[in-house]
């Protein structure tokens, strides 16, 4: 019994692990791709602009009169510039637009002498545009949106069944810390933060997050407790060989996964501290005859 309920906490951890650290990846994916575009818009801007002054202004030279105004334009424009040709009375009007730079540009002829000139910065969005948000609108996405508004309210519901139950106690303080783990990395990848200092403080949500993990801890250290003295089983540690490997392991796997693979980290340590510390603090109370105040059994 005991190896199926470890089997199932490392399927478990392992599918939210590999849950989180998949979403996390597209977040900064999603993050790096529109970085790259925005960067990709500023320059260009730049060489657009720079383009549209010596374009206007070679233009514009040609207002002296030049009987060959019209063949020196499409000469000099014929390779980067697209061009639409009309009439407007008896003026031949030649619609260009730069195929890099999307800038538009009007010239006026009349017997091949250039007599009027319009032009305008250049809609770099419409050649390039904005690459589709898919940290917002991805299957992960959905499901981690669905996690976040719904999985807190699944907490409290388990909580309060925690508390007044006495038979199964035990696997509702289970319960309460697979969804708390849950909701944490559910929250932790939100799209608008980032695995960092600066993002892990910002999130107001993972305060929650942080007081369901720290809540289903103690209801589960105080139900461990309570098995183990039923069970007569001494409280201290045991290491084996094949339990070093493991953790080493596991350990290597989640250093692997970079910013979210260490803040988990932190997390289960930190976590299994506060649970042990717990175990002892409550097996300490119930040897001495007194009963824990934190969850009433029936």
């Amino acid at each position: 019994m005991f190896s199926r309920h470890l089997t199932f906490w490392a399927l478990f951890l392992s599918l939210l692990l590999g849950a989180g650290w998949y979403k996390s990846v597209e977040n900064h994916r999603d993050r790096q791709r529109q970085s790259t575009w925005r960067q990709k818009i500023e320059r260009l801007g730049q060489e657009s602009r720079a383009e549209y002054k010596r374009t206007v202004a070679w233009v514009r030279s040609l207002f002296s009169p030049q009987p060959d105004a019209r063949q020196q334009v499409e000469k000099k424009l014929k390779d980067e510039w697209s061009v639409r040709w009309g009439t407007a009375g008896e003026r031949d009007v030649a619609h260009w637009t730069h195929k890099k730079y999307g800038i538009p540009l009007r010239t006026e002829f009349e017997q091949n002498m250039l007599v009027a000139y319009g032009a305008r910065s250049g809609d770099l969005q419409s050649n390039y545009p904005q690459p589709p948000q898919m940290a917002t609108s991805s299957r992960a996405e959905f499901v981690r949106r669905s996690v976040a508004d719904w999985g807190g309210w699944l907490w409290l519901a388990v909580l309060s069944f925690a508390i007044v139950s006495g038979r199964c106690g035990l696997l509702a303080a289970e319960t309460m810390l697979a969804i708390s783990m849950v909701c944490g990395v559910a929250w932790l990848t939100a799209p608008n933060y980032t695995i960092t200092v600066q993002g892990i403080l910002s999130n107001d949500s993972l305060f929650y997050a942080a007081v369901m993990y720290v809540v289903s801890l103690a209801c589960l250290g105080h139900r461990l407790a309570a098995e183990l003295l039923h069970l007569d089983c001494p409280l201290r540690f045991r290491f084996s060989l094949r339990s070093l490997l493991v953790v080493t392991a596991i350990v290597a796997v989640l250093l692997g996964m970079g910013p979210f693979g260490y803040f988990s980290l932190c997390l289960l340590v930190i976590g299994a501290a506060l649970l042990a510390a717990r175990i002892v603090s409550v097996s300490e109370k119930m040897r001495d005859g007194r009963e824990p105040s934190i969850l009433v059994e029936r």
